[in-house]
């Protein structure tokens, strides 16, 4: 540190001073009397010129008009289907079933129920399961859009005209949103 402090003078601050200034101002000047489209592609170096340091004037310019909409309610053609996926975690159901809306039993979609069938009432499903059962879940999917389908199902029949056209140990009804027993395909979940 000694030698370097006998080196620093008065004079060789103000010498190096003005040389940085110099410099710098020498730059800045240059940069400053560049003439107007004095600089063309060929004194850019390549992808200096990104989107960001565009103005919305020139972003414009680059921008076509937008074409004209498609077809109403035309969404295109399907896209390939996609590969199937992994088998998903065993359930907890001790059995389950499709049924069709006439009472016919899915039995590619079913497990341990022996049979189903629609009752004499319209609406109203008898289905026996192969196993003990002691809770039922129903579920419908939407057809054409009807989010508002009902659905009861019961183990045990209550005694009213629904429950009695079944003399299976389990009974499913379907209502439509009014409340009128339709028939309707629908998903069964027994535990």
């Amino acid at each position: 540190m000694k030698h370097l402090s006998s080196k620093l003078t008065y004079a060789n601050v103000v010498a190096s001073l003005a040389l940085f200034i110099a410099l710098a101002g020498g730059t800045a000047f240059a940069a400053s009397q560049l003439e107007k489209e004095s600089v063309g592609t060929s004194q850019l170096k390549k992808e200096a010129v990104t989107p960001s340091k565009l103005s919305k004037k020139s972003k414009a310019t680059l921008t076509g008009p937008q074409g004209p909409q498609g077809p109403k309610g035309d969404t295109g053609a399907p896209g390939p289907r996609g590969d199937r996926g992994e088998a998903g975690a065993a359930g907890s159901a001790v059995a389950y079933a499709r049924i069709e809306a006439n009472g016919t039993l899915d039995a590619a979609a079913s497990m341990n129920v022996a049979s189903a069938s629609l009752s004499s009432v319209t609406g109203v499903y008898c289905i026996t399961p192969s196993v003990p059962v002691h809770s039922i879940e129903v579920t419908t999917p939407h057809v054409g859009g009807d989010a508002s389908t009902l659905t009861q199902g019961n183990i045990a029949a209550n005694g009213d005209s629904v429950t009695l056209a079944c003399t299976t140990p389990v009974w499913v009804s379907i209502r439509n949103g009014g409340g009128t027993l339709e028939n309707h395909p629908f998903y069964v979940v027994f535990n």
